[in-house]
């Protein structure tokens, strides 16, 4: 049994599944769309075997892996003045309503957007949260506001309406780790 972020049903879990189908055909696979808190209960309730999310683990109970490592990129609405550029600086859309995935009870995607936005000048944002990471991308393209979102967006969740464009600056990573508890053979 296996939590997964939405992010992660949108970039590497078909791969993974694909692996795994390849090492153990007979294994069988449950798989469920968790937000993060979600899965670290069911972790501990033993309701799931692996957790699949942005989150860095800090707890004796789990154990866990670094299973993928993403640039981060804007989602910005066609017609937007930045959608015409190459990249873009996070200061440029300082006045736009940045779609978030809501706050967890562990600290984890949300963070990261906050702490990107704050070292690059954008202070105060306007933010408006959601469930889900792909939602902001449909909302993105209706002109709600703008999103920070991993790479494999670009190349996975073609929205009409919304374009990815990179980030000007050093690059910012989400890290998509997997979490099990310790000492589980599962």
């Amino acid at each position: 049994s296996v939590g997964v972020v939405s992010t992660a049903v949108c970039s590497y879990l078909p791969e993974i599944l694909r692996a795994f189908r390849r090492q153990s055909p007979n294994l069988n696979i449950d798989i469920y769309e968790m937000e993060p808190g979600e899965q670290m209960d069911a972790l501990t309730k033993e309701t799931i075997d692996l957790g699949l999310l942005f989150l860095s683990i800090q707890d004796p109970a789990f154990d866990s892996a670094l299973v993928s490592r993403e640039r981060l990129i804007a989602a910005i609405p066609t017609g937007h003045p930045a959608a015409s550029r190459d990249k873009v600086r996070l200061s440029d859309l300082a006045e736009e309503t940045v779609l978030i995935p809501r706050r967890q009870t562990v600290s984890g995607f949300h963070e990261l957007v906050l702490n990107m936005l704050h070292s690059n000048g954008v202070t105060a944002p306007r933010l408006q949260p959601t469930r889900l990471l792909t939602t902001a991308v449909f909302l993105v393209s209706g002109h709600l506001g703008v999103a920070l979102v991993p790479e494999s967006f670009r190349h996975h969740l073609r929205v009409r309406g919304c374009v990815y464009r990179d980030l000007a600056g050093p690059p910012a990573y989400a890290d998509l780790i997997g979490v099990w508890r310790r000492n589980d053979q599962t």
